[in-house]
């Protein structure tokens, strides 16, 4: 960046100190001055060029770097394994696990990963069972654009009951406050449907892991 800087200078102060030539056809001029003005004000608007796409290139060079400064340089990731996943493994409602970062711009967005294990269980007579597991953002669920979430359902008989399978739940979230945020994954009850809770795991084996990051998005 500095040498483009001095090169634009350096022109800069070229074309300031090139003496205009002011001959024409009407100035007593030889053939020799004649040629010698022309080529000087060819070569000073070459200068002149020169600087302004210099100067363009600075330009567009700052403004890149600004960006990635912005860009994926504010993340934070959370891991637990099946020992320090501890009592939440088996936690039926409520939060699982959480992560904490300083946002710092209130125009910025977040997005959210989590990476891990759940399974659910069918308990009722019923044979069905159904579990949600969403972010919340100190508490409250992402508004903009919706929630953060996944939805598992099952019903006695189904092969993949019981099946523990590693799932990613992932999204942006907008409008969120600059600060000191905690970031939380929660399971609790579907939306949809008066469905039995059944019996849930979450992180119950490998690696569980939380990654936030803030973003800006153009």
């Amino acid at each position: 960046m500095g040498i483009q800087r001095n090169t634009i200078l350096f022109l800069a102060s070229l074309t300031l100190t090139m003496s205009v030539c002011t001959c024409d056809t009407t100035d007593a001029c030889n053939a020799l001055e004649t040629l010698v003005c022309s080529n000087q004000q060819q070569l000073l608007a070459q200068l002149q060029s020169s600087v302004l796409q210099l100067q363009s290139t600075v330009v567009q060079m700052q403004a890149g770097k600004e960006r990635g400064a912005s860009q994926g340089s504010h993340i934070v990731q959370c891991t637990w394994n099946h020992s320090s996943m501890g009592a939440a493994k088996s936690l039926s409602s409520g939060l699982v696990k959480s992560c904490y970062i300083t946002k710092k711009s209130s125009k910025s967005a977040l997005r959210v990963k989590w990476s891990g294990d759940v399974r659910l269980f069918h308990t009722s007579s019923s044979g069905y069972a159904c579990k949600r597991w969403y972010f919340t953002f100190n508490g409250a669920e992402c508004s903009s654009p919706d929630a953060i979430d996944i939805v598992v359902h099952t019903k006695l008989g189904e092969p993949t009951e019981n099946f523990h399978k590693t799932t990613s739940v992932e999204g942006l979230c907008f409008n969120v406050p600059a600060g000191e945020l905690t970031v939380g994954f929660n399971i609790g009850k579907c939306k949809v449907g008066n469905y039995p809770e059944g019996n849930a795991l979450t992180g119950h084996f490998g690696v569980s892991r939380i990654i936030v990051e803030e973003v800006t998005v153009i």
